[in-house]
Parts: structure tokens; C-alpha cells; sequence
């Protein structure tokens, strides 16, 4: 009896001894991830992130731009374009066992594009008497408005810290700031000019065509400052590991 009693009591303190030196959160692969600040002013975004070895591990991420202050969702005449970002990512987490602590990112990024941009075809009379092309000496305007899709790959790199939290450290808090590189999906908005020359007489001579891309200037700085290809690209979300 003693003997066993002595057993039992071994077997007690080594169980013990292995649930405190193992954390609860080595045991458990998968962890999932929003972005509640980004879901409230201007896109929805799904974050998830699997440990493959003891100080690495790969994730996904898909972006849906929806409203609000980057206007890239194709409700906007102006920039016309509805965005999705999707993203593969790989993390190294130097000092502590992946999923928690600090870390270092790479990511490759896909962003699929729906535009539409404006076509305006502008003709004007110029003769003798009207030899400059203005507002006045419009004959015939028509517009068409032309939608397609776009696809651009980019990249980043970056660091973060993970906190995880609670007793059994299950809930995570996610900081990160990127470096990015994401060019631009966009098709400007285009003008055929087209000029009618007539003589004295008023009598038709020739036609000449030129066009014109609008490029906006303002448009590109915001898809770099605040848009899907900031360059600067921080970012804090909330998670469950599992």
C-alpha cells in the first residue's frame, strides 16, 4: 500500500509539473483573427494563422473594401473601383514559440480590381472665326462609362507582437506595422478630343482625333496613403486561438 500511495503521488507531481511547464497555448496550431476598427470605417477583413514548427508559421488574410474614407468600392463615380486584398503571409518568431511574442513578416499580396472609369467624346468646330476649341465651340458631347477587371500582385514586409490573454491564453491581441508595396489598379479616365475644321465658307474640311488620359494625381496618393496600397500599412486585431 505504502508503495502504491508513494506511485500515485510520483505520478500527481510529474502531471503537474508538465501542465505548468507547458503553456497552454503550445498545444493548440490555429488562430483567427478581425480587425474590428477596419470593419467599422471602411473595410471587412479575416485574418488566420496556423503554427507549422516550434518558431514558425503561415497565415492568410482576405480584405473587402466596403465604404467609408477610401472610397474603393465601386460605389464612388469618381474612382470607380471595388476592391478585394487577399493575402499569403509567413512569420518567424525569434525569441518565443510561435504564435506569441515577437515576430517578423513577409507577405505576398493579390489584389483582384473591378473599375470603371469615363470615355467622353468631344467634338469641336474649329474654323476662321472659332480657331480655338472651347466650351463654345462644342458640336456634339457623349459620354460612356467602361467597367473591367484588374488584378496586380504586390508585397510587404514587417514586424509585429502578439499578446496572448486570459487564464488559458486562448485570447490574442495582434499589432503589427507593414512596409508595402502595392501598385495601383486604375484606368483613367479618357477624352477623345475630336476637331472638325471648316473653311470661310463653313464648308467641312477634315477631322483630326486626340486623346487624352486623366490621370489623378490625388487618386494615386490616396491608394499609397490610405487606400489598399498604403505604404505604410498598421494594423491591431483581436483573436481566438484554437
Amino acid at each position: 500500500m505504502k508503495h502504491l500511495f508513494l506511485l500515485l503521488l510520483l505520478t500527481s507531481t510529474i502531471t503537474f509539473a508538465q501542465d505548468v511547464e507547458t503553456p497552454s497555448f503550445e498545444t493548440k496550431k490555429n488562430a483567427i483573427k478581425i480587425g474590428p476598427l477596419r470593419a467599422v470605417f471602411y473595410k471587412f477583413n479575416l485574418e488566420y494563422e496556423r503554427k507549422f514548427i516550434s518558431y514558425f508559421s503561415m497565415g492568410a488574410v482576405s480584405d473587402l473594401y466596403h465604404t467609408g474614407i477610401t472610397k474603393y468600392t465601386g460605389v464612388d463615380s469618381w474612382h470607380g473601383i471595388q476592391t478585394f486584398k487577399n493575402s499569403v503571409y509567413w512569420r518567424f518568431y525569434p525569441w518565443n514559440k510561435a504564435l506569441k511574442g515577437f515576430y517578423l513578416q513577409g507577405k505576398i499580396i493579390m489584389v483582384h480590381a473591378y473599375y470603371s472609369y469615363n470615355v467622353e467624346y468631344i467634338t469641336y468646330k474649329v474654323s476662321k472665326n472659332n480657331p480655338y476649341y472651347d466650351a463654345k465651340n462644342i458640336i456634339h458631347y457623349d459620354r460612356q462609362k467602361e467597367s473591367g477587371f484588374d488584378l496586380v500582385f504586390g508585397g510587404s514586409a514587417g514586424l509585429g507582437y502578439q499578446v496572448l490573454l486570459g487564464k488559458d491564453q486562448r485570447l490574442l491581441l495582434d499589432g503589427k506595422l507593414e512596409f508595402q508595396i502595392v501598385p495601383p489598379p486604375f484606368r483613367s479616365n479618357k477624352q477623345h478630343i475630336i476637331l472638325e475644321y471648316y473653311d470661310e465658307d463653313d464648308n467641312f474640311l477634315y477631322r483630326k482625333v486626340e486623346l487624352d488620359n486623366d490621370n489623378d494625381a490625388v487618386k494615386e496618393l490616396e491608394w499609397i496613403l490610405i487606400g489598399p496600397g498604403s505604404i505604410i500599412y498598421p494594423s491591431l486585431k483581436v483573436g481566438y486561438l484554437f
